[in-house]
């Protein structure tokens, strides 16, 4: 399948959600979030959950946000819950975790999540972990592989590629949309991308660390649950890079 990605790509849409069982509080941080982003003139979506189920019937249907804000003291299904499960089918997303009780600070801390917002600090604290989760949200998606030849000119943005492999002469980026084809050795390609995002896996295969869920014995584990194959060494050594990368960067 070959795909345009100059069509496909939303290039600055960013997309935000919030979950809240309080109605009330819940539709002021939405109204608060999107007046911030139209003084930015950031181009967004806001969707508002009143319940974290149907936060997470979304998310694992295949909906994707790049940034959420979560109040951790919820009925039934609580911010916890929901970040565990975020973090390990989208690892890249953002999470801003929303509560009334300090103590959830180091827990949530230890699941990596991107800010932690006291409800008696919301007015001043929300600017602030908008603002800063936008700008690294935005730094990512303008990392591309830029493809030039002479009848093509696009860029295939980091953040869409789920993993790279040969196929003949040709190597094959295959992302969130489908599968794009270059004319060049993959080893090449992989110069080209100069980037700690994109490790080789076996002789033939390369995958992106964002798009990593888990590890088996000699399978890596992708978004969308896709399994790659990965060579004994590769996968030792793709471990050692996985715990360092996780630990600095989601």
């Amino acid at each position: 399948m070959f795909i345009d990605i100059r069509r496909a790509r939303e290039d600055v849409m960013i997309k935000i959600a919030i979950c809240d069982d309080e109605e009330k509080n819940l539709l002021e941080n939405k109204t608060r979030i999107k007046k911030y982003l139209q003084e930015i003139h950031q181009i967004a979506e806001v969707a508002a959950y009143q319940s974290g189920e149907f936060l997470l019937y979304d998310i694992q249907e295949g909906l994707f946000f790049d940034l959420i804000f979560i109040d951790i003291e919820m009925p039934r299904t609580n911010g916890m819950d929901i970040a565990k499960i975020v973090k390990k089918v989208s690892p890249e997303t953002l999470v801003v975790f929303i509560t009334s009780h300090s103590e959830f600070a180091i827990e949530s801390y230890e699941l990596s999540v991107f800010r932690y917002i006291p409800k008696n600090k919301m007015k001043d604290k929300l600017y602030t972990a908008l603002k800063d989760a936008i700008s690294h949200i935005n730094i990512q998606k303008d990392k591309s592989y830029l493809l030039v030849t002479p009848t093509r000119y696009e860029k295939i943005p980091y953040d869409s590629i789920l993993y790279v492999r040969k196929e003949s002469k040709n190597t094959v980026f295959v992302t969130c949309r489908g599968e794009i084809y270059v004319r060049k050795p993959l080893n090449q390609v992989y110069k080209e991308l100069d980037d700690e995002l994109f490790v080789y896996i076996d002789r033939g295969y390369m995958v992106n660390l964002m798009q990593i869920i888990t590890l088996t014995e000699n399978e890596v584990i992708i978004k969308n649950g896709i399994e790659l194959h990965a060579s004994k060494k590769r996968l030792k050594e793709l471990r050692i890079i996985l715990t360092d990368f996780w630990g600095e960067r989601i």
